[in-house]
């Protein structure tokens, strides 16, 4: 499989990634590792507990464009989710928030959904509730994850679902919060079925089934091939007050 940069040759062979011929090292999540999350954390024993279940590539082209991704404090990941049933939901990453940027503000994050199907869980804090919005993603969809929104990726699909993001490449996701949940605000099942989380209140929900939060995007580059090309454009993700002027 060949992932669509102009700028750089990456390939994929089963969950190994190279970048110009050059296997890119992942950092893997183990089942035992999503326990916290899973609506059924009983499904893991001891012959599966060390299953990996998606794998993430940390800074991908960013070396040799080093001067360029430094100077605008950014980074370029591509993460693959297996397709692996948790229990009765489906696989999905453990989510995280991130800090605060500015003026109450948190970073920013920018997906390109590049193969597969899947949904993205959104989730924000509201007074004393949570806004949750659950946007259906497929190959070629671009998402913005708003400030202040914790994000979780499922895998919905019949296969791998392979995604890159454009992030700051400075701050620490804050995994706890999600965790102290045992979850997001809802899981996603293999039934087709949305099952709430009952440590969440007053849940305000939305299904988004078609993504429309990113329409600034080029919708057919790649998103490190447009960083490339005007980086400035990007700041956002540094400075999330700039999203109101986009």
């Amino acid at each position: 499989m060949r992932i669509y940069s102009e700028s750089m040759r990456l390939e994929l062979e089963g969950h190994s990634l190279y970048e110009d011929g050059n296997e890119v090292k992942p950092t893997s999540r183990k089942l035992y590792e999503m326990k916290d999350v899973l609506v059924n954390p009983e499904i893991i024993n001891d012959s599966d507990r060390n299953d990996e279940t998606y794998f993430m590539y940390r800074a991908v082209g960013v070396e040799k464009n080093k001067e360029l991704f430094e100077k605008h404090s950014m980074r370029y990941d591509v993460t693959l989710i297996q397709k692996y049933n948790l229990g009765k939901e489906f696989n999905k990453t453990v989510g995280h928030y991130h800090p605060i940027a500015e003026d109450g503000l948190s970073y920013p994050e920018l997906y390109e959904f590049i193969e597969g199907k899947g949904v993205l869980l959104l989730q924000k804090r509201l007074g004393k509730g949570f806004d949750v919005k659950l946007v259906h993603v497929n190959g070629g969809d671009k998402v913005l994850v708003p400030p202040n929104y914790g994000h979780i990726t499922i895998n919905t699909g019949n296969g791998p679902l392979l995604m890159g993001n454009l992030v700051n490449a400075h701050f620490k996701s804050e995994y706890k919060p999600i965790a102290d949940m045992h979850g997001g605000a809802v899981y996603v099942m293999t039934d087709g079925s949305i099952a709430n989380n009952e440590l969440y209140s007053a849940v305000s929900f939305e299904e988004v089934k078609k993504s429309e939060l990113a329409e600034f995007t080029d919708r057919e580059r790649c998103i490190y091939d447009s960083f490339l090309d005007s980086p400035d454009s990007f700041e956002y993700l540094n400075r999330p007050s700039l999203l109101k002027l986009i």
